[in-house]
């Protein structure tokens, strides 16, 4: 017989731009360093630094 095995996903840390954010200032705020900005840019596939007021990121672990 098949056992039924359900994966269990970590819940995803999300953040949603609002007016004034930027790339550095959510990592500054969120990640503990503005310089982590480009791991925020890898993980949404980000080619440029523009982001939009309603967008929802990923956030990388602390």
């Amino acid at each position: 017989m098949r056992a039924r095995v359900k994966a269990r996903l970590a819940p995803a840390v999300t953040y949603t731009v609002r007016e004034g954010d930027t790339l550095w200032s959510i990592a500054a705020a969120k990640l503990g360093a503005g310089s982590r900005f480009a791991e925020i840019k890898t993980l949404n596939g980000l080619k440029g630094d523009t982001l939009s007021v309603g967008q929802v990121l990923k956030l990388p672990k602390k």
